[in-house]
């Protein structure tokens, strides 16, 4: 799951997609929480499981083999944790972070560590030493991070080091999956447009853009009722004006409509919004619907 992070959030850290990487990052974190709970529940109740998997077959040593798997699992967090560290910051290439993160983790921690509570404590003395590097680990990495923020060497963005938005950006909206508000967000892009100087005539156009889609998400994306939400980002790049729109709907990708398709999706403006804009594009990522169109300026 951490492995999504490298693979998605480096096309969009090129493309300076701030808010889709901190969007990324938050939906990656919950998973991998949901899923490290799980294991820890696992690993905690049903232990003689985890020994049955690896055929442990050394009555003499089932307690003490219990309690190391008991004493592992507290690890999980912040293995988890670091394998993010080392993956987001490889992928903004912030290498230093992410070579100091590993290098801490498999060994000069946990080396010194294993010996020393072997030394003392015996085989249990492994799986303390685990948990406990992994923990260091996290909060030495963290410390580094701030001491250099401070200083200057790495941007004073916080955790993911990236701006609050996207560097040119022109508007953020978040709006719920109803149709009031996405008629409503057509003034506000418009508005958000004449505020940086946007000719009249290409705000309306983003303006209209933006309301066809999200009105059409809020009437066909959700096949269950219940309250959802649907983020809109307007940015400005090499000349053009950058609309994304993204949803957790069903999959539908308006640039394989057709206009005959009225059986389920009724889109009478997605022609208008092929015909008016420069590009239309979309992606299906972690369960969402991404469509981006750009105009030029």
């Amino acid at each position: 799951v951490i492995g999504i992070i490298q693979t998605i959030a480096g096309a969009l850290y090129g493309e300076k997609d701030y808010f889709g990487i901190r969007r990324l990052v938050r939906r990656t974190v919950i998973i991998v929480g949901i899923a490290v709970a799980a294991l820890m529940a696992l690993f905690t109740a049903l232990p003689n499981l985890i020994l049955a998997i690896f055929s442990f077959n050394k009555p003499e040593l089932y307690d003490s083999a219990v309690l190391c798997i008991r004493l592992f699992s507290l690890s999980f967090v912040f293995f988890a944790a670091n394998r993010i560290v080392q993956v987001y910051y490889q992928t903004i290439l912030k290498t230093s972070l992410s070579t100091l993160d590993t290098i801490l983790q498999g060994f000069i921690i946990l080396v010194p560590l294993s010996m020393l509570f072997i030394g003392t404590i015996g085989i249990i003395g492994v799986s303390i030493a685990a948990a406990i590097t992994e923990t260091l680990t996290f909060l030495v990495v963290c410390c580094f991070r701030i001491i250099q923020q401070k200083r200057g060497k790495l941007p004073k963005k916080g955790f993911l080091m990236i701006p609050d938005s996207d560097s040119d950006s022109i508007c953020d909206i978040t709006i719920k999956n109803t149709e009031r508000d996405a008629v409503e967000v057509s003034k506000q892009l418009i508005s958000s447009c004449e505020q940086n100087g946007v000719k009249a005539e290409i705000a309306e156009i983003i303006g209209v853009s933006a309301e066809e889609l999200a009105v059409n998400i809020s009437r066909y994306g959700y096949r269950k009722s219940g309250l959802s939400y649907i983020d809109i980002n307007l940015s400005k790049a090499d000349n053009k004006l950058i609309l994304r729109v993204r949803d957790d709907g069903v999959p539908f990708n308006p640039t394989e409509y057709k206009s005959d398709e009225k059986d389920e999706f009724l889109m009478t403006g997605i022609e208008m919004i092929r015909r008016i804009t420069d590009k239309l594009s979309y992606t299906r990522v972690l369960n969402m619907n991404n469509t981006v169109i750009e105009v030029s300026i």
